[in-house]
């Protein structure tokens, strides 16, 4: 079971450059240790909240994800590791979903990079904030998008351990969230301790109800389902199987139904 990393202890062997851990209600700072390839990509989820922020505060990209391991470079953000976040922000004055790059600089850290999206059919150049400045709420989920060459396995996700979870939407109308169960050890998609406010089950048989969808660390998409019979996420046969989700590690949810709704990630008692 992948447990949690309380820092210091940690930090110095992963050669994090962290100050001392803060205790909030009786929660500290942690740090989970994902494998990551290193080629293609892997999708994450962030664990935690804001370091010394207040109960339910999320963290910003600069503070929640280390660049220690990764592959950086100077002044090209193609020849970097780069992460990926499915957002949604206004474009021509319309809200459209858009994907927020950001690519490690060396010796700057992460840097947002310039993309180009329509809105309402016009195309316009979108320039992400800076990651001190975007939050990423514990629960939502990201991609590591690898550089050539990159040889470095794992990444580091810090921040401070919750005293409590916040709901997480998920949009509805057949869209797609990238999200995590927000714990710090090994759970399954059916464990208990995940809140589904609603799933959709829009006839499971026909592929139309809420799914998961759940890359392996070999690059194989597997879909699960919502059969309200039983209650359980099962395969697309209509069988439960053991699918563990592993800390920071993250999956997309594909919200069938019309209207949306909300999942709470775990809920981590006091350390």
């Amino acid at each position: 079971m992948n447990r949690i990393l309380i820092l210091m202890a940690v930090a110095t062997a992963a050669g994090l450059a962290l100050a001392d851990p803060p205790v909030i209600e009786g929660n500290g700072v942690g740090l989970v240790e994902v494998t990551v390839p290193t080629t293609g990509s892997k999708i994450l989820s962030v664990p935690f909240e804001k370091p010394l922020g207040t109960p339910g505060q999320a963290g910003v990209l600069s503070e929640l994800i280390a660049t220690n391991d990764l592959k950086g470079a100077a002044a090209n953000a193609a020849d970097a590791d780069q992460i990926v976040v499915l957002t949604q922000t206004n474009v021509s004055e319309v809200l459209t979903d858009v994907y927020f790059y950001y690519w490690y600089k060396t010796d700057v850290g992460w840097t947002p990079h310039q993309t180009k999206v329509l809105g309402g059919g016009v195309e316009e150049t979108i320039t992400p904030p800076d990651a001190d400045e975007f939050e990423l709420a514990r629960g939502k989920g990201f991609w590591l998008v690898r550089a050539s060459g990159a040889s470095g396995t794992k990444l580091y996700v810090t921040g401070q351990i919750p005293t409590n979870s916040a709901a997480v939407n998920l949009a509805g109308n057949n869209t797609f969230t990238l999200i995590g169960f927000g714990a710090l050890d090994d759970r399954d998609i059916n464990d208990p301790e995940v809140t589904w406010t609603s799933r959709y089950d829009g006839n499971a048989e026909d592929k139309g109800s809420d799914q998961l969808r759940i890359v392996s660390d070999a690059g194989v998409m597997s879909t699960y389902m919502y059969w309200a019979d039983v209650q359980e996420w099962q395969n697309t046969q209509g069988v439960k199987i053991p699918v563990n989700i592993k800390p920071g590690e993250g999956f997309w949810y594909l919200r069938r139904g019309a209207s949306d709704t909300t999942f709470t990630p775990v809920v981590i008692p006091a350390q």
